[in-house]
């Protein structure tokens, strides 16, 4: 029986991206002998729908940052489900399929 190989990864900071004083992240994968590079910035700066609530906004932000279910859950003072059935909420109300599709649909969104 052969076992397939789980790609590796390695993540580095790079230079700080454009207007932001995060840096930008880049992942490198190897599986086999193919190597695959994925580049993220920080979409901290995108802007929110005037209509979501406060709590909403500071998720959402909080959500653009990179911050985990469970960062967002600590940081806000609130149970790890609550903040995975806002998520999911957020999601939702914006036409997200997932956190990695949010910035998108807030850009998508009409002002």
């Amino acid at each position: 029986m052969s076992r397939e190989r789980q790609p590796s990864s390695k993540s580095k900071r790079l230079a700080h991206a454009p207007g932001s004083n995060e840096r930008a992240r880049a992942t490198v994968f190897e599986c086999g002998s193919d190597t695959f590079a994925v580049l993220s910035f920080p979409t901290r700066d995108l802007p929110l729908p005037a209509a979501l609530s406060a709590a909403v906004q500071e998720i959402c932000g909080l959500l653009l940052s990179g911050a985990s279910n469970a960062e967002i859950a600590k940081r806000r003072g609130t149970r790890l489900r609550t903040i995975a059935n806002q998520v999911a909420s957020i999601l939702r109300k914006l036409g997200a399929a997932s956190r990695s599709e949010l910035p998108t649909a807030l850009v998508r969104r009409d002002p």
